[in-house]
């Protein structure tokens, strides 16, 4: 019986289903499964539910904004962490003084940009800790790590974007890749926490089955997405190489690449780069800009330890872009702009 005939729209549809199974053959690692939300937001949000998470949650600095919010959503109180300034994730260092100076009862760590780097620090930290890591990787649907397994079998739960500006896009959108006995907690958390006649912590987090079918149609272009990202990727760490005051991910893994970050030297104005790209037809991102201490400071998240990495890479973080229908005209345009830039700027060798 065709999906459409059964007039089912919503409410863990069978599309949706279909397009969970697909991307659990597809991506998820052995004993996970793909739970899909309505953004990645809302997954990092019903897995703190689904774990009852209540109090105290870390999570760093130097990330989008939707990290803090989603911490917030669930009724948890978030406590802003610094990142290491090599990896620029949140550091088990930074993470082990934050717990001497208080309790914790999770963490929210990011992939940032997603990066596919090796989180087994992190994952030894918490296991010290006796609490659980979840992985905010929303740009890394589809990317692998330096050993070749695909991003999504480390922490306790990893949550994907699905977002229109992600690589696996389907307008607004999330996907968990969560052990299989926490599927059901995770949707009954986006089920509005209906459990029979008893209310648990929820929302409604679900995705309607036209988003499901839009997904199903999107992952059958993935591999192909991927690599065109892929080789993206590889001709901007070419391009850098000429500039090494400029620094490019190290040890990156094989990401999906949703655009490519470089840290700029200390003695670069990123503002005024960005706005000559911008007068040139180049559209720079500063994603992660503010750190959230500095642009959260009168929210309800609290940061108990000085950041100044998470500031200081915030301030010199510029994004270029990588789209999965990049042509090569297109992407030699971006590397002409930047070449002129970065030679009449202080940054070059």
């Amino acid at each position: 019986m065709p999906a459409y005939s059964q007039k089912r729209f919503s409410n863990f549809g069978v599309v949706s289903q279909q397009l969970e199974q697909e991307i659990t053959a597809a991506y998820c690692p052995p004993g996970r499964e793909a739970v899909l939300a309505a953004s990645g937001t809302a997954g990092i949000t019903a897995g703190l539910m689904a774990l009852g998470i209540t109090g105290n949650v870390a999570l760093p600095s130097f990330t989008f904004p939707a990290t803090l919010q989603a911490v917030l959503a669930a009724g948890c109180v978030p406590l802003l962490a610094d990142v290491d300034p090599v990896t620029w994730e949140l550091s088990p260092a930074a993470l082990d003084t934050l717990a001497s100076k208080t309790s914790l009862q999770a963490v929210v760590a990011v992939r940032s940009f997603g990066l596919c780097r090796d989180m087994s620090a992190l994952e030894i930290s918490c296991r010290g800790l006796g609490i659980p890591l979840i992985l905010d990787s929303a740009a890394a649907c589809g990317g692998q790590l330096p050993d070749g397994r695909f991003a999504g079998g480390e922490g306790m739960l990893e949550v994907f974007s699905l977002h229109a500006t992600k690589v696996f896009a389907v307008g607004e959108g999330g996907v968990i890749f969560a052990p299989h006995h926490l599927a059901a907690p995770l949707k009954r958390a986006m089920n509005f926490g209906l459990m029979g006649d008893v209310l648990t912590p929820g929302f409604n987090g679900k995705v309607s089955e036209i988003t499901a079918a839009v997904g199903l149609a999107v992952l059958r272009h993935m591999p192909a997405f991927l690599q065109r990202r892929s080789e993206l990727g590889r001709l901007y760490a070419r391009f850098f190489a000429h500039y090494p005051a400029i620094d490019c991910a190290s040890d990156p893994g094989s990401p999906p690449w949703q655009c490519f970050p470089a840290l700029f030297p200390r003695n670069a104005d990123v503002a005024a780069i960005q706005r000559q790209a911008l007068e040139a037809g180049l559209e720079l991102r500063r994603y992660y800009h503010p750190a959230l201490h500095v642009a959260a400071k009168s929210s309800s998240s609290t940061a108990p330890v000085p950041l100044a990495v998470s500031e200081d890479l915030a301030s010199r973080m510029l994004c270029f872009p990588v789209y999965s229908d990049m042509t090569a005209e297109e992407h030699d345009r971006v590397l002409a702009i930047t070449a002129k830039l970065l030679n009449a700027a202080p940054v070059s060798p």
